[in-house]
């Protein structure tokens, strides 16, 4: 499955000015009619989860609003629509500069459903750390709900990794009625036993009239290059690390254990192959008595560099003993992440620790393109059902046989619930680490 960005493009790209855009002549009604009549022949099976009569609604809502609503708000009606497709292989894949939607200078990370603030300008770092209670007296679960109904995703899971982008967007509450304004909302943050009432601002724009997104990220950390603090400890635990990578391996001394991280289906750019990773990791595994493949960030890439590996995971004892071998899954362990997920649970002795994927065993993917011509709007369509598993598994995710999921007491301290959940599942205590010659430095 070629994963083009898929949700994480399409989720970031979402950025834009500090006030409702002037409308600029788009015409969103042709633009809405010819969706409507294209995505059902783009789509492999358009109308899985979403009726057709639904989706004819939803357009006509959408286009009588057309002659008064501000340009953003009828992108946030889009939103709408693509996020009911209950897909996350389709949704909004690239949005005009002028379009898009500013965020405020914090981001923040679903804790079991709450909000915390992981990351921020230098300016709001006092927050870090923090839950968020309320979004203009509107509690943060509400908020958050009412956020997933516009957040592409095929689970819940999916649609929790990334609401993030949508719950620091003023303007996407403010056409929900759960902001004051456009550009800027008040928070509430309870950090160590006090409240800290804030208001947040959006940042700028660029001069091609992008917005500035500052350090937001989709993961727990802020993106790199930023000059935006984090909650986290300056000494990051192991699957945190080395970000600049998209895969690596060490060795654990104490418990005999090597970890592989695996970010991504994907060769590395200018770099060693996705097979020739995992044949050295393969070759590392000696007389380790633990393995523990980490596909939590993983958010999918290319099916096919994967089939040089199968019969490997197949005749390797290290993936053929119960209990030697441990897979960690997660939110963002989606599209061909998720078929190594499932092919791994049908094919070895792993043992799935952490939270459930966002993806599903069975699940669309495989997107192409539909433009919508007036708007500039690009939007993703699933061509394929990759049916992985068995026939009729209706599973929403691969959820872990391990439940461990991070709290944002575990993410302050620099804690891994995951590992150390394999820990006490194999009898091992805490851990040294002898790093390994791939290890990389962790920012």
């Amino acid at each position: 499955m070629k994963w083009l960005g898929g949700a994480l493009v399409l989720l970031v790209a979402i950025t834009a000015g500090a006030a409702p855009a002037e409308k600029e002549n788009i015409d969103w009604p042709g633009d809405l009619k010819l969706f409507e009549a294209q995505a059902p022949s783009a789509h492999v099976d358009l109308f899985h989860a979403l009726k057709r009569g639904e989706l004819h609604s939803m357009i006509g809502a959408l286009i009588a609003s057309a002659p008064h609503a501000p340009d953003r708000q009828m992108l946030a009606g889009l939103m709408r629509i693509t996020s009911a497709i209950g897909d996350s292989h389709s949704g909004i894949h690239s949005i005009p500069p002028g379009l898009r939607f500013a965020n405020v200078p914090i981001g923040v990370y679903l804790f079991a459903g709450a909000p915390g603030v992981v990351a921020a300008s230098p300016a709001q770092q006092d927050l870090l750390g923090g839950t968020i209670i309320s979004i203009n007296g509107h509690s943060a679960a509400e908020v958050v709900q009412r956020m997933k109904q516009l957040t592409e995703g095929t689970n819940d899971m999916s649609r929790s990794a990334f609401v993030v982008t949508r719950l620091v967007r003023p303007e996407l509450l403010f056409y929900e009625g759960l902001a004051g304004g456009p550009d800027e909302y008040d928070v509430v943050v309870e950090k160590d036993g006090r409240a800290i009432v804030r208001k947040l601002h959006t940042l700028g724009r660029k001069a091609d009239g992008s917005p500035d997104t500052g350090g937001l990220s989709v993961t727990a950390l802020a993106s790199r290059g930023s000059d935006w603090v984090s909650a986290a400890p300056a000494s990051l635990p192991l699957w945190l690390q080395d970000r600049g990578k998209p895969f690596w391996f060490e060795e654990i001394s104490g418990r005999s254990t090597l970890y592989i991280q695996d970010r991504g289906v994907q060769d590395e750019e200018g770099g060693q192959s996705f097979a020739a990773f995992f044949r050295e990791a393969f070759d590392a595994i000696g007389k380790n008595r633990i393995v523990v493949l980490d596909l939590r960030l993983n958010g999918g890439g290319d099916n096919t560099l994967f089939e040089p590996l199968r019969e490997r995971f197949k005749t390797l004892p290290a993936f053929q003993t119960r209990g030697r071998f441990f897979a960690i899954i997660g939110r963002l362990t989606q599209s061909a992440a998720q078929n190594l997920t499932t092919f791994l649970e049908r094919n070895t002795k792993a043992i799935f620790v952490g939270e459930p994927t966002g993806e599903s065993p069975n699940h669309f993917g495989d997107p192409e393109l539909l433009q919508l011509p007036s708007s500039g709007i690009s939007i993703n369509l699933s061509r394929k059902r990759w049916n992985d598993s068995f026939p009729g598994d209706q599973r929403p995710w691969t959820a872990p046989t391990l439940p461990a999921p991070l709290t944002l007491r575990d993410f302050r301290a620099g804690r891994d619930p995951a590992l150390e959940a394999i820990w006490k599942a194999s009898g091992s205590a805490s851990p040294r680490r002898r790093h390994s010659r791939l290890e990389r430095s962790a920012r």
